[in-house]
């Protein structure tokens, strides 16, 4: 066991998830004034994601060799979903949503191994709709399933909760929401995609 400590004293930290090759982990640490700050620990060595605005919130998952990473809000004040990458840097995805003066929040909580189907959510609390992000286009899960043929997936169901995992081919995705009677798991098998057009995941 390895404790990965924090950088900053008298904080937190946490990791969320690793890659496949383990030498790359990713999660966050505590902010002197409590936020959330996207880490990432490479070959145990910590270091803080910074985006366009700033240090980004809390990073979710990777992909095998750490190329890929996403999470969730693009910096303290914004709340929107974001992924990185080498040569992108960080890239923030926002959702068309009706107006709320709720802060809910968008997170990517999980991604294949090419980063082209991204699973999470837009959440505010347990008030949450699973949103699957192909090829970097938005999609809540049941409004794209009811598009593929399959409009009563969730007939019944108080939300759809969120996309907790993704397959690394980027067919098989799994989550939970609230349903008919309590909250329940759910796995989904995609379509393939085509020949991706313009992209810009790796």
């Amino acid at each position: 066991m390895v404790d990965l400590g924090s950088t900053v004293p008298g904080r937190s930290s946490r990791a969320n998830n690793v890659s496949g090759d383990g030498r790359i982990i990713v999660g966050w640490q505590d902010a002197p004034d409590g936020f959330r700050q996207g880490a990432v620990w490479r070959d145990g060595r910590q270091e803080v994601i910074t985006g366009p605005f700033g240090v980004v919130g809390e990073a979710q998952d990777a992909n095998s060799d750490g190329s890929f990473i996403v999470g969730q809000n693009c910096d303290q004040l914004d709340l929107a979903a974001w992924s990185w990458t080498a040569e992108t840097g960080v890239v923030c995805h926002r959702v068309e949503a009706p107006p709320d003066p709720r802060p809910f929040i968008t997170m990517m909580l999980a991604t294949s191994e090419d980063g082209r189907v991204i699973g999470g959510a837009r959440s505010f609390g347990p008030q949450s709709e699973a949103i699957l992000w192909l090829d970097g286009e938005p999609h809540y899960i049941d409004e794209y399933l009811a598009s593929q043929g399959v409009p009563d997936a969730f007939d019944g169901w108080i939300n759809t909760g969120f996309i907790t995992g993704v397959s690394r081919e980027g067919r098989v995705i799994v989550g939970q929401g609230a349903g008919p009677r309590n909250f329940q798991g759910y796995i989904i098998i995609l379509p393939r995609l085509g020949t991706p057009q313009n992209t810009s995941q790796p």
